[in-house]
């Protein structure tokens, strides 16, 4: 449903904000690897500002691929974040990667339920990191391609060879599954 803001939707306790591209075709569309692609920002970035998600989209478009562009809780610098009770605090500030998931599973699900059955997640920078955790620790059918984008690398090994990997190790939940010996590079 609609909250009154351009771009807004609210889906089931998740407020969504994003913006389209229109395949200019769909001629053929059943017969194509992916029927939409959905586009997620990096750090700080969002759906509305020009880049090379833009890019991205209008070409999907142009082939006959729906595009969406989203934000999720990360989105620009500092936000606030509409929900059900009070607003949330978001941004890149205060975001905590583990929550990427809640924001896109409900993206996916939009797209699911209009009808897309063969969907691309595609992010660029921090968004490959979103959209790779997130395939990781859900599963969806529908989703049949991950394009992770310019993102960072995170080497575990170099992680823990840090002066600070012990006591970084002790503030984390679940701190016992992360181990503080160092595993050799491939």
């Amino acid at each position: 449903m609609d909250d009154g803001r351009t771009g807004a939707r609210r889906h089931e306790r998740q407020t969504l904000s994003g913006g389209g591209a229109a395949p200019s075709r769909t001629r053929g569309r059943e017969s194509a690897a992916i029927d939409a692609v959905l586009l997620v920002h990096g750090t700080g970035g969002n759906f509305y500002t020009h880049g090379a998600l833009e890019s991205f989209a209008l070409r999907a478009a142009e082939v006959g691929v729906a595009a969406l562009r989203i934000n999720t809780r990360g989105h620009d610098g500092m936000s606030l974040i509409p929900g059900i009770e009070r607003s949330l605090r978001g941004g890149a500030t205060y975001e905590v990667i583990a929550d990427c998931r809640v924001d896109l599973n409900a993206w996916i699900e939009f797209l699911m339920e209009r009808g897309y059955a063969r969907i691309a997640l595609a992010g660029h920078s921090m968004g490959g990191v979103k959209s790779a955790y997130t395939l990781a620790h859900d599963s969806y059918p529908a989703v049949r391609s991950l394009f992770v984008i310019s993102s960072p690398r995170f080497c575990h090994a170099n992680f823990m060879a840090h002066p600070k990997a012990e006591q970084f190790a002790r503030t984390l939940p679940g701190r016992g599954n992360l181990s503080t010996r160092v595993i050799p590079s491939i």
